[in-house]
């Protein structure tokens, strides 16, 4: 019976995360779309550190019962507030803007159009498989093989080193929701991906629970910084009208990955143990952040148009002389 509801419920979460994924955009005015998505990851965040601890007392003290009927009367909350959700209005010159472009015949565009047109497309969707190869195991394999096997730590040393990792990550959205926006999102993103790598190839060697939860913490501070200026560059990017289906295909690559992930991890854990596992996973994730900084489309994703043509004037100029 669990099956089936389980099965629901994930795929109801298929459905909300690229909704809630592209109606950000519509909600908030441009120079606030980087607090925004800041702030419902942070959201997120803290409902993912605080959740297990409150529904563990809230069985403890009443039963599975009350908790799961509690749990549904979230989702019925949580329904009733997304309905009364509304865009925010256009501003004089958005709607002119609007006008103007709506007065213009435009070809239509479909995803596989933009697959094979967007070369920025091509290379996001190449960098996210990639990067996403191995984090799925690391987390869901390595991190509690680890935990209870060359550490020694438990149940209570595994959940430091996730509260550890929650913690992190919540620091890391608020950090990037009150930074400036910055001049190129996607090269500050990138690279504090890398220094995720570092910390998640360092991990495994650090030898006790309390130091592999300071490199997990930092690993999720770098983790929730780089999510929301990659997000916030890449609906800055994608055309309206597009926005769902794309950030579809974006959700896709991210968690489809996920059982290869896991059983890939589950392999070579059981063979190798879980820390050439922690370094596969920060491998893949630095050789696709570098192969992307290669990229020219990369390296200018969700800088603002004007910025690009100056910079590359300057650099003719320097060249001419």
């Amino acid at each position: 019976m669990l099956v089936p509801i389980a099965a629901v419920i994930g795929a109801g979460e298929g459905l909300f995360l690229p909704g809630s994924f592209s109606i950000i955009p519509s909600l908030l005015a441009g120079e606030d779309l980087q607090a925004g998505n800041a702030l419902a990851s942070s959201g997120t965040q803290l409902a993912t550190l605080a959740g297990p601890a409150v529904g563990g007392a809230l069985v403890i003290a009443a039963g599975p019962a009350l908790a799961f009927g509690l749990d549904a009367l979230s989702f019925a909350v949580s329904a009733v507030t997304l309905a009364r959700l509304r865009t925010v209005p256009k501003t004089p010159a958005q709607a002119s803007a609007a006008a103007e472009t709506d007065a213009v015949p435009q070809p239509a565009r479909t995803l596989r159009a933009m697959l094979r047109s967007e070369r920025i497309l091509q290379v996001i969707l190449v960098v996210n498989v990639a990067a996403n190869i191995g984090m799925g195991g690391m987390s869901e394999v390595a991190l509690p093989a680890l935990a209870h096997g060359p550490l020694h730590a438990g149940a209570s040393g595994y959940g430091i080193i996730l509260a550890a990792f929650g913690g992190g990550a919540l620091l890391g959205t608020i950090a990037a929701g009150q930074a400036r926006r910055a001049r190129r999102p996607v090269i500050a993103g990138s690279l504090a991906f890398l220094a995720e790598a570092a910390c998640m190839a360092a991990a495994p060697y650090l030898g006790s629970a309390l130091a592999v939860a300071a490199a997990m913490a930092a690993l999720g501070v770098m983790n929730g910084f780089g999510n929301v200026l990659t997000i916030t560059a890449f609906q800055r990017w994608a055309p309206p009208g597009m926005m769902g289906r794309l950030a579809g295909l974006l959700t896709l690559t991210s968690f489809g990955v996920f059982p290869l992930s896991v059983a890939l991890a589950a392999l070579l854990v059981r063979g190798l143990g879980p820390a050439p596992f922690f370094l596969f996973a920060a491998a893949t994730l630095a050789a696709a952040i570098l192969a992307g900084l290669s990229q020219r489309a990369w390296r200018d994703f969700g800088t603002d148009p004007d910025t690009i043509t100056t910079a590359r004037h300057v650099t003719m100029e320097g060249q001419a002389a």
